[in-house]
């Protein structure tokens, strides 16, 4: 694995990687960013170990995925590991250095091999084989939409203040102070709710989404508040601390472009291809992919054409139904013999004649019909 100062980006993946360092070989797991995840601390495998840890989000549970690399040299203690097992749903992957003829026969057996053989000998390959393994789970649902805001551009207040008046008027102040609490806060909303319309979602983004992180919003959050003092108390000091303020924010905010810049650049290399180009290009200059209307198209598409030939099966259809299809099934076949048995007038070669006053130097054709 690469060090620090050389990262390693692939597109459509969250990275947990560990360096690689003066005692560390290096390691990297690869998560969909689509799947939720996080990274979690492993429990002790032995001294000089190295090993990787990553929790996957399910839907009613999570996997816990390890990712282990056992130096020639070391001792694999797995008790707190197996333990772990136990308890939730783990999956250990990784280099242990064991050597056994079963799993590799041009090497000798060693005593990590020897015991992966006496526990897992149905589950060996041979040594340094890619592998593929499926697991039949079921994960997060995609997270829902924003609920729509209210466009206060577009707000009746004249409505507001009369519902909030009709409220007042036939209202009975309760005495205890949370329960009032709360019927002025309903009484708010269903007012907002009646006089503030609703906006509708879209895909746009901030025009500076690429870069507009806390750091950022910050920066703008200290900005607004010297401009808001500098208002209420103006003053030339004032003035002095919020040139300071910009000032230093733009060479803030600069930066964080700059990075974030060179980190884009660096996702192109030899082996990006000419669509995720051109992808990459359109997403940089605003024109983003649209959200599709379900998370999973190509899934929900198959799952309702799966749902379709199964309710549209003949197997759906009453007993003396599908009996009589099969009955006059086998009547059009006869029939169907029978006409192709019989000659026709129409079965015969034809010719392109010559046409009168020219000569025949085109060759003759013959068509079966």
């Amino acid at each position: 694995m690469k060090s620090n100062d050389k990262q390693l980006r692939l597109p459509g993946y969250q990275q947990y990687s560990v360096p690689k360092g003066p005692n560390s070989h290096g390691s990297m797991i690869l998560v969909r960013a689509t799947i939720p995840s996080s990274e979690v601390k492993p429990v002790h495998c032995g001294d000089g170990v190295e090993a990787q840890t990553v929790r996957i989000h399910l839907a009613n549970d999570s996997l816990v995925v390890y990712n282990i690399y056992k130096p020639p040299p070391k001792r694999l203690e797995a008790g707190e590991l197996l333990t772990q097992a136990t308890q939730e749903l783990v999956l250990i992957a990784g280099d242990f250095n064991a050597h056994h003829p079963t799993i590799n026969p041009t090497t000798t057996m060693n005593q990590d091999g020897h015991h992966l053989v006496i526990n897992l000998d149905d589950e060996l390959t041979i040594d340094h084989f890619a592998t593929t393994t499926t697991l039949r789970v079921e994960l997060l649902p995609p997270p829902p939409r924003p609920p729509p805001r209210g466009n206060t551009k577009k707000a009746n207040w004249k409505l507001y203040q009369d519902e909030l008046q009709k409220w007042y008027s036939n209202y009975e102040p309760a005495e205890d102070i949370d329960q009032l609490n709360q019927d002025l806060t309903d009484a708010i909303q269903h007012a907002a709710e009646k006089a503030i319309p609703k906006t509708n979602p879209t895909n746009r983004h901030h025009k500076d989404y690429w870069f507009y992180i806390d750091e950022v919003r910050e920066q703008n959050h200290r900005i607004n508040t010297f401009r808001r003092h500098l208002r209420q108390c103006p003053s030339p000091e004032g003035v002095k601390l919020l040139r300071g303020a910009v000032q230093h924010a733009r060479q803030i905010t600069q930066k964080i472009r700059e990075g974030k810049w060179l980190e884009w650049c660096a996702t192109f290399n030899a082996h990006t291809s000419l669509s995720e180009l051109w992808r990459k290009l359109r997403s940089a200059t605003g024109k983003l992919p649209r959200v599709p209307a379900h998370p999973q198209p190509l899934q929900e598409a198959n799952r309702w054409a799966d749902h379709f030939a199964e309710r549209s099966s003949s197997a759906q259809l009453p007993p003396e139904i599908r009996l009589h299809l099969q009955q006059v099934q086998l009547e059009r076949e006869v029939v169907v013999r029978h006409a192709i048995e019989q000659t026709d007038t129409t079965d015969c070669l034809f010719t392109i004649e010559k046409r009168p006053g020219k000569q025949a130097n085109t060759p003759l054709l013959a068509v079966m019909v």
